[in-house]
């Protein structure tokens, strides 16, 4: 294969050794041929070392291929031979985050804050750090350092606010009534700042002044950020007037392990939670929230394809079947690192999936989907207080906008159960919530699997989730969430009557 390349490119046998191997690679490791890649890369290095992008391929061969550990490893070599360009460490960095090998990325900033202490993003990303290693106090100064060097760090201010749970004696409450004061501020910094104070006065109880500042970043959100409601009413329409007889598998599909599991529903109803209580079981794993389905569904047409096959009378071509099966199996692979033989499950925890029901019953008959159900005036709160920042959650800034998308989701859900979907079982956030381990248990028995690692009481505290719902994820498993729309119900229903479609009441 290498032959093959360097002869059909002469242009290559032009370039340095090291550059020369180092394009040969990369070809390779873009065409799938991953072993020949490797070695060819490895070879690049050899002959220069400080071969950057020779490295960074390498690099992302070994994490595509779930070696995350070895890509860990590369990387934390290079960093410490001698001092590295800051930007190149920036980069390093952030690759590092996306693995989850917080350490040497924090090793990775410390560097860059060395040689130049006065860049604000520098220091967010490493309280970013931090926090994932729960280092609750040394994020904070991280964050304020930020801060000082750079007003308009927009995410800083969440952070902080999010960390903790605020008092009326602290300190910073005063800081952030100050923030919001200040002159010139970018309009998403003074969004975030708006935010932070809504949830800080829902941390006082501070109902009404709290409704006041979400008001306010709301407004400031939807200035600079188009709504995603056409899509949501586009995607239903379409599932919703598609035959049924296409989401019935013709044949069983072949089950491979590990299994895809799906966790599904409205952001915010408790996807990232009932997540991170599944992956203390050592035969699941997670690869966090995958857009891979989506992706795929929208940019191979698949649906509008499939319902042409039907309205043909031609059964839709195996072959179709089992390329999008690999393609999206090995972006499971590929996000997990799920190797190991013990593993029997792999998450794919993106909650907007409740669309694709149908398509994941065609492609994995036998997959298990955890469908979460939330009290939806819970579920709005939680929305219009957050910070998404994301396109497919652009709906969030504004309360009609949430509610047709509840109502969607209503809608496909009670179409979805009449497939019927026998690996799907509902999940209630409010029983994950007060009875986390009775639930968990009845899972796992779903699964087929002993409970011989349920959740403990300090596995329910402070952790890390990489989705979204990041801060809620972090905090510890309590009931306060239930019921909340009750303290705001009377201040948002006399700005927004639409709410009384899902059952707020004054």
């Amino acid at each position: 294969m290498r032959e093959n390349l360097s002869r059909a490119d002469p242009a290559l046998s032009d370039e340095a050794g090291d550059e020369r191997l180092y394009l040969m690679g990369n070809e390779l490791r873009l065409m799938g041929e991953w072993d020949q890649a490797e070695v060819t890369l490895k070879e690049a290095l050899q002959l220069a070392p400080d071969h950057f992008k020779a490295l960074s391929s390498l690099a992302f061969l070994y994490r595509e291929r779930g070696r995350t550990r070895d890509a860990e490893t590369l990387l934390s070599e290079w960093m410490h031979k001698r001092p590295r360009d800051p930007q190149e460490l920036t980069q390093v960095a952030g690759f590092l985050e996306t693995i989850q090998a917080y350490v040497p990325a924090l090793a990775c900033l410390d560097e860059i804050i060395r040689q130049d202490p006065e860049v604000g993003r520098t220091w967010f990303i490493r309280g970013r750090l931090l926090l994932a290693l729960g280092r609750i106090d040394a994020a904070i100064e991280s964050f304020e350092h930020a801060l000082e060097h750079e007003r308009d760090l927009d995410h800083a201010y969440l952070e902080l606010a999010h960390i903790r749970t605020f008092e009326s004696s602290d300190p910073m409450i005063a800081f952030f009534k100050r923030a919001a004061q200040t002159p010139d501020l970018s309009e998403s910094a003074a969004a975030c700042i708006r935010f932070a104070l809504g949830k800080i006065c829902d941390d006082l109880g501070q109902s009404d002044e709290a409704v006041e500042w979400i008001e306010e970043a709301n407004t400031l959100r939807r200035n600079t950020i188009s709504s995603a409601r056409t899509d949501c009413g586009q995607l239903l329409r379409a599932r919703l007037e598609t035959p049924r007889r296409i989401w019935q598998a013709a044949s069983p599909a072949p089950t491979e392990t590990p299994e895809p599991i799906f966790i599904l529903g409205l952001p915010r109803s408790g996807t990232a939670l009932l997540e991170r209580l599944l992956i203390h079981h050592p035969a699941i794993v997670s690869a966090g929230e995958l857009p891979t389905l989506p992706g795929l569904i929208q940019s191979t047409h698949l649906v509008q394809r499939w319902r042409t096959f039907e309205e043909s009378h031609m059964p839709v071509p195996e072959e179709d079947l089992e390329a999008l099966r690999e393609t999206y199996r090995e972006a499971l692979q590929g996000a997990s690192g799920a190797l190991s033989g013990s593993v029997r499950y792999v998450i794919d925890s993106n909650p907007l999936n409740f669309f694709e029901v149908g398509i994941v019953r065609r492609l994995f008959p036998t997959a298990p989907i955890f469908a979460l159900e939330r009290d939806p005036r819970d579920v709005l709160i939680s929305l219009y207080f957050h910070d998404f920042t994301h396109p497919d959650l652009a709906f969030s800034y504004s309360t009609d906008e949430i509610v047709s998308f509840i109502e969607a989701h209503q809608r496909i859900m009670l179409y979805w159960t009449t497939l019927p979907v026998p690996g799907m079982r509902t999940v209630r956030y409010e029983t994950l919530v007060t009875e986390p381990a009775v639930m968990i248990r009845s899972l796992l028995g779903f699964l087929d699997l002993d409970p011989d690692r349920l959740p403990t009481p300090k596995d329910l505290s402070v952790r890390v989730i990489a989705s979204a719902s990041d801060w809620q994820g972090r905090q510890p498993v309590y009931g306060r969430s239930i019921g909340r729309w009750k303290h705001y119900a009377a201040s948002l229903l006399a700005r927004h009557p639409e709410l009384s479609r899902i059952g707020f009441t004054a």
